[in-house]
């Protein structure tokens, strides 16, 4: 469980903290669906803006990890995935910080 919780902490760290990026950057936030998937996509659909999209994948393959850390309990979630996810986490929060 604690590496479920670690991942899941984690990538709620990153959400909050992109969705106050997207906010910043005067992003609409699709209030339809997923908030979560709202915060990727707004920062997906930057026309010029590569670093954005690119936070927008890290950020969304973090969201799925973190969906499996939090729903797939029949299935295995190791220490190295924890890690994995993690690492991307603080790798997003310093693309975030730089802008």
């Amino acid at each position: 469980m604690d590496w479920r919780n670690a991942a899941s902490r984690a990538y709620y760290a990153v959400y909050h903290r992109c969705r106050r990026l997207a906010h910043d950057e005067g992003l609409a936030l699709d209030q339809v669906g997923s908030a979560h998937a709202g915060v990727v996509d707004a920062l997906g659909q930057m026309g010029n803006a590569r670093p954005l999209r690119e936070l927008a994948g890290m950020l969304d393959r973090c969201r799925l990890r973190r969906r499996d850390a939090d729903y797939e309990i029949e299935k295995a979630f190791a220490r190295d995935l924890a890690n994995a996810v993690v690492e991307d986490c603080g790798n997003i929060l310093t693309k975030a910080d730089a802008f």
